[in-house]
Order: structure tokens, then sequence, then C-alpha cells
């Protein structure tokens, strides 16, 4: 077994660590705030230490959407005809 490490005050991408909400099995859930939005979330440590969340999943949500929809109007306004629901 690994030895836990204290995330606290620290910060990985946009979430900032507040506490440790709770050790369930082998996995540390800590309590952080998304500082792009302000929102509060529970996140894995493993998934803060391999950069798996750096934003609340709301802020990963817009994000991908604004990057999906620039990737479509980019392809529209280079003449694709093509375009099937699932490109949006």
């Amino acid at each position: 077994m690994s030895k836990q490490v204290d995330l606290t005050n620290k910060t990985f991408g946009y979430l900032k660590v507040n506490s440790l909400k709770e050790i369930k099995y082998t996995h540390a859930f800590w309590n952080c705030t998304c500082n792009y939005c302000g929102r509060d979330t529970v996140v894995r440590g493993i998934d803060l230490h391999t950069g798996k969340f750096t934003k609340c999943l709301k802020c990963y949500g817009r994000v991908f959407n604004k990057e999906k929809a620039l990737e479509v109007s980019k392809r529209v306004m280079n003449g694709e005809k093509k375009i099937s629901i699932l490109d949006i």
C-alpha cells in the first residue's frame, strides 16, 4: 500500500484542493474548487496526479463543445457540404 500524500492547498490545472473528503477502498477523494468557474467538486487523487481532471466536469463540457463547434464551422467555411449530426 502506498503512502498517503497530503494534497491540501495544491493546484492541478484549474482545480485547487481544499481538503480530503474520504478514503474509499484504496482511493482518496478530495474536495476541490474549480478556479475556472468557482464550482466545488470531488476528484480522486490519482486523477489529479495523472492530469485526467484539471477542471470540473461542467467546464470540460463547455471547452469540448466550443472546440467542436469551431471545428465544424471551419469545415463549413472550407466548403465541406456533407456534415452529419454526429459531427456536431
